[in-house]
């Protein structure tokens, strides 16, 4: 006669001490452990970098070319609503500030030349425009707390007008701000000898450097070490 199914299932898989049951119950929790810890590391680990287009062979060029087909004038100038077109000084200025080799450059022009949307257009280029690339990191500093004000006015306006905003944020801390998006940060600096000291930046902007005088020797320094 056959065995019992039963009786031979009860043979195959004999009853367990309770302490047995302990230490079984205990090693699926250590696996259980084991598994969520790994999944914990990959939950920590950086994303990665995001996409960028490569290095244009002339990054000047393909700044005045997306300045002038994706940037608007914002309101309040009696250019809004038009498109964002560089003047020649600008270019001019640009093309020897962002030469190979080159180290520092100055713009010197009259007031109301457009020299603080010059500025917006550069950083913007390299937060949202073609020349953005992951990591960029760089310092504008203005000669006090109102002009680093207006700037991140500025910034913020022809992005919006642009609709560029939705990839860009704009932090009032540190102050007196900071601008971001997924490839890079400006940090707005006001004039301090600490100002910008070691930051690593891989551009250092003075705003309005003509209105400085002596005693700001210590913060044009500050900056010019922060690159």
């Amino acid at each position: 006669m056959p065995e019992h199914p039963m009786k031979a299932w009860r043979k195959a898989n004999p009853v367990k001490s309770r302490e047995a049951r302990r230490r079984q119950s205990a090693a699926r929790r250590d696996r259980d452990k084991a598994a969520n810890a790994v999944g914990d590391v990959f939950d920590a680990m950086p994303p990665p970098p995001p996409h960028a287009p490569p290095v244009p062979d002339e990054p000047v060029d393909a700044l005045v070319e997306w300045s002038r087909t994706r940037l608007i004038v914002p309101a309040g100038h009696p250019e809004a609503g038009r498109p964002m077109t560089l003047p020649a000084f600008a270019v001019d200025f640009l093309r020897e500030a962002l030469a190979p080799g080159t180290r520092e450059a100055v713009c010197s022009t009259g007031r109301k030349n457009a020299k603080s949307a010059i500025i917006a257009v550069l950083v913007l280029a390299h937060l949202a425009g073609p020349l953005r690339r992951p990591g960029w990191r760089c310092g504008v500093a203005s000669v006090d707390k109102a002009k680093a004000a207006e700037l991140v006015r500025q910034v913020r306006e022809i992005a919006e007008a642009s609709g560029l905003d939705a990839g860009i944020r704009f932090l009032r801390t540190p102050a007196p701000g900071r601008v971001e998006s997924e490839f890079g940060t400006v940090d707005i600096l006001a004039a301090k000898e600490s100002a910008g000291h070691s930051s690593g930046f891989d551009v250092s902007i003075v705003d309005e450097i003509g209105l400085l005088d002596e005693a700001d020797r210590g913060f044009v320094n500050g900056m010019r070490s922060a690159v």
